[in-house]
């Protein structure tokens, strides 16, 4: 059996970690194959990261720091 994982970036940073994360639950017939898309984002934002990117250019040099508590 043939499995393609294809991690939704577009860089393969994490590729060899998702190969060995798998490898303990195939079989013998089963083999992998981690792949990435060619274009989009280098990486997978979550609502963390949205709430921490700076919402404008003037956000980046403001003199206080800014937490957000949850």
């Amino acid at each position: 059996m043939k499995i393609k994982i294809i991690i939704p970036i577009n860089n393969s940073d994490f590729n060899d970690e998702i190969a060995l994360a798998v490898e303990p639950v195939l079989t013998a017939d089963m083999t992998v194959d981690v792949a990435n898309i060619s274009e989009g984002n280098r990486c997978i934002e979550s609502r963390y990261d949205s709430e921490i990117s700076p919402k404008s250019p003037s956000k980046l040099f403001s003199a206080s720091p800014t937490y957000l508590i949850k």
